[in-house]
């Protein structure tokens, strides 16, 4: 078993190498696959630093389709409330799979990508302060297991840092995603949303998700339990940190 197939990683290459995506950058899940080896990903997220509109997400639905031909299908706008609040999903077939592919806009990323295997990613800062406000808003296991991976070598302190900077610098509404339409919570103001995955919530046909919520460990490597005890010790030293009393463990 790999963390990214093969025909997985030929279909990012050939999505990057479109006009219309040149500005990408992957994120999500595969993002944390391709760097760390540590679970199975097999759903493609781009994305855009700054708002490209309908204009702009219907140019890589042409070209995909020029590219492609019958093998990319079901184009759809989940949420389409004008050019700021809107992102596209479509899948690609690649022989007997499947391939999920979403694109966001206006994520704001600010460091040069890190090019990897000719895979343009975002940077482990620029992809940890979106990361964890997904988890703290999602709730999913995988993403609190690739970000126990992540503050395996970004400690998390660092990682809230980042993210009220980022806050700070992007407190306008032209620069909020479609995320802004759910009045997202942050960490820094409410810190006990770090163990939010412990009382999961069901997502939303309507933003961006994963395929299937199970943790595909590969061998070798940290199981559910591990991370989960890994990322809770953490939290536990940033609270300490900040003089917040610890929560006892829910969900066993």
């Amino acid at each position: 078993m790999k963390a990214i197939a093969e025909h997985l990683l030929q279909t990012i290459h050939e999505l990057q190498a479109l006009p219309s995506l040149s500005a990408s950058c992957l994120g999500g899940g595969t993002n944390f696959a391709i760097r760390y080896q540590h679970r199975v990903s097999v759903d493609i997220d781009l994305f855009f630093p700054d708002i490209i509109g309908k204009p702009g997400y219907e140019r890589i639905k042409e070209e995909a389709i020029e590219f492609f031909g019958d093998n990319v299908l079901n184009f759809d706008y989940p949420c389409d409330v004008d050019d700021q609040y809107i992102f596209q999903r479509f899948y690609v077939r690649k022989g007997d799979e499947l391939i999920k592919v979403e694109i966001l806009q206006n994520m704001k990323f600010y460091e040069k990508p890190d090019l990897v295997d000719g895979i343009r990613l975002m940077t482990e800062n620029d992809i940890s302060v979106l990361k964890i406000v997904t988890a703290c808003n999602r709730a999913n296991e995988k993403d609190i297991y690739d970000l126990d991976y992540l503050t395996d070598r970004i400690a998390l302190d660092k990682v809230i840092e980042l993210l009220k900077e980022k806050e700070d610098r992007c407190s306008d509404p032209v620069h909020r995603s479609i995320f802004g339409l759910d009045d997202e919570r942050s960490p820094i103001a409410e810190p006990d949303l770090l163990l939010k995955f412990e009382e999961p919530i069901k997502g939303k046909h309507a933003r961006p998700g994963h395929s299937n919520p199970r943790v595909d460990v590969l061998p070798d490597q940290k199981n559910w339990m591990q991370a989960r005890s890994s990322w809770r010790r953490k939290v536990r030293r940033y609270f300490d940190g900040i003089g917040r009393a610890f929560p006892a463990a829910q969900g066993f």
